[in-house]
This record gives structure tokens, sequence and C-alpha cells, in this order.
């Protein structure tokens, strides 16, 4: 992004209030960063905005929604000889759990099905003794009616006695511009900050997600950004910014 900005001026595409560059931190753990920026920026002039992603080089036709949320069962410990006595949190959690993946979450034409990621469990303190406390840090991928589920959510908590519901926060799917002669197009399965950056006046513009790398290797020990794609990407992001200057 740095360069195809240098690279635009050097060529004098663009001059010194046409383009803006922002960069915000830890938008994998709720966007804090870009939601600070939308708060405290003190502009609001922005037409356009091309979000970095990877999206192979393609223009993101849309991407997913998500729900995060705590699962949380506070039981009574006892001897695990005398269950009887205790209030196995573990167990609430486990049935808890099995009826959250065996719902039929809504799905969409374009984005495909809401998939459920169980990320973190915890519970117990020794085999012998029937487990206090049990929670589960939970994510959904929602393709459709962010809504609808968590309603479901709630509802599994609400007819599971000792269960409840924390930390809950959710971000609708996203729907993107795309039309841009010379790129080709991809749907997304991942979540970003983009619907954390809004006009303070309500007013719509456009939101392009774009840039180098493959979402499929993203979180892994292998993950990679091809060079030649480092340096493709300069252009495709110089193409964007013109399109919109001109657009």
């Amino acid at each position: 992004m740095i360069v195809a900005l240098e690279e635009l001026i050097a060529e004098k595409e663009v001059e010194e209030d046409d383009v803006a560059l922002l960069f915000v931190v830890e938008e994998e753990i709720g966007g804090p960063g870009m939601q600070f920026a939308n708060e405290h920026l003190g502009v609001d002039s922005w037409k356009a905005v091309i979000f970095g992603e990877p999206t192979e080089m393609k223009l993101g036709v849309g991407h997913k929604g998500i729900i995060i949320f705590r699962y949380v069962v506070e039981g009574k410990a006892a001897h695990s000889g005398y269950p009887e006595l205790g209030i196995n949190a573990n167990e609430i959690l486990v049935k808890a759990l099995a009826r959250l993946v065996g719902t039929k979450l809504p799905d969409s034409h374009l984005l495909g099905e809401s998939t459920i990621n169980i990320g973190e469990l915890a519970g117990g303190v020794a085999v012998n003794v029937i487990p206090e406390n049990a929670s589960a840090f939970i994510a959904i991928r929602v393709a459709e009616n962010t809504e609808e589920i968590v309603r479901i959510i709630n509802e599994i908590a609400d007819s599971t006695p000792h269960l409840s519901v924390k930390e809950l926060h959710s971000v609708d799917p996203q729907l993107l511009d795309y039309k841009v002669e010379g790129f080709e197009n991809i749907v997304l399965k991942y979540a970003t900050d983009v619907p954390y950056l809004k006009k303070k006046s309500g007013d719509q513009f456009k939101r392009f997600l774009y840039g180098s790398g493959s979402i499929h290797v993203a979180h892994s020990d292998h993950e990679f950004v091809p060079i030649k794609e480092l340096y493709d990407s300069v252009d495709g992001y110089k193409r964007l910014v013109t399109y919109s200057l001109k657009n």
C-alpha cells in the first residue's frame, strides 16, 4: 500500500488531499484499533476505502460475519465417587455444545453455511473431583441472519440449568463493492474489521477488499505470501486508487 501510494505520487497520478493511509492494530481480536480510529479519526470526507486482506489478488464480493461468545457453567464440586452430591459442569457443557453443533444454522446462497468452531475448552481440576466450573470459547462464522443465531445461542443457555452466555460479540455479514474492470472476484468465509469503519454522517462509501496472499494458509505454521503477489499487489492497489478517484 505504501509503495503504491509513493509511485502514484511520483507519477503525479494523485495529489496530497486525494489519498490517505490508515493502519490499525488487533483486527484479529475484535477490531479495537479500527473502532478507535472510527471514533477519533477526525476525518469524514472519504468516498472509498480499500481494506487490505488476503484475497488472492481478487476483489472480495462479501465476507461472513462472526459471533464470538463463551458458554460458562457453574456447577458444584464433590468427590467423584459420590456424583449425586455435586453438579458436573463438564457434563452440562458437553451436552449444551452437542445441542449447538447439532442445530441447523441459517445459510446463504452467496456466503454458504454458517459454521461453528469450539476454539477453547476448560473445566475441572482433577480426575477424582466432580468439576465445579467449565467454559467454552466459541466462534460462529455467520453466513446469514445474525439475530437468529444469537437467539439459538441464548435459547440453549436459557433452557440449560447452570449455563450462561458471557462476552457475546457479533458482527453481521458484509457485502462489498467488487465490480471493477480487470479484477477477478472472490467470496470469503472469514471476517474483517470492515464494518467498524463508518461515516459519522451515515453516508455510504465504496468498500473494496483486496490483497496478496491466501487465507488458506493463514494462522498455520506454513503461512506465507508469494513474493510475486507482493509486487503485483502494488499495481492492484494503484488501479483501485485511480478507479476510485475517477468514479
